[in-house]
């Protein structure tokens, strides 16, 4: 016969497992796609590269051009909007941590270490889950004035044929 104590293990490990798999890849993501970001407007932003080696020359280029950079912000876009069934994972992981941090405080099985540290389980998942939300938000926002300023130059009236 399976007890409340062994379903609540299974149930830490289950949720130990998403959090340890989920938090890190839409960090990763994230940073990743926001560094990117930050660097497509810094070259956006420069008149000039002067002597740069060919390769940042050639981005430059394409970053320049408005539908480059349309198209550079939108692949970001595309790769941020992978990271929602993470997300979904994430919370799912965060209402488990909350239940068993819950039920473990009130059936007295779980210790002060054990609960602390689904606490900072909890307090992790719940940021990275804001933070992804925030970059997300930032980059659709980015694009909408790339969009914006296309329309307001006329040329994105006939951007798709």
């Amino acid at each position: 016969m399976i007890g409340f104590e062994e379903l609540s293990l299974a149930l830490t490990i289950v949720t130990l497992f998403l959090v340890v798999v989920s938090v890190p890849t839409l960090a990763l993501t994230v940073r990743s796609s926001s560094k990117q970001l930050k660097r497509y407007q810094l070259l956006r932003s420069l008149a000039d590269v002067g002597d740069a080696p060919v390769h940042i020359q050639r981005e430059w280029d394409n970053i320049r051009s408005t539908i480059g950079y349309t198209t550079a912000v939108v692949e970001d876009i595309e790769r941020l909007g992978a990271t929602r069934p993470v997300i979904f994972q994430i919370q799912i992981a965060s209402v488990l941590t909350a239940l068993l941090l819950i039920t473990g405080l009130i059936y007295g099985f779980m210790t002060d270490g054990v609960a602390v540290f689904m606490l900072i389980m909890l307090a992790a998942c719940l940021l990275s889950v804001r933070y992804g939300n925030i970059n997300i938000n930032r980059h659709v926002e980015e694009y909408s004035r790339v969009l914006k300023q296309l329309e307001e130059n006329g040329s994105g009236s006939n951007m798709y044929g």
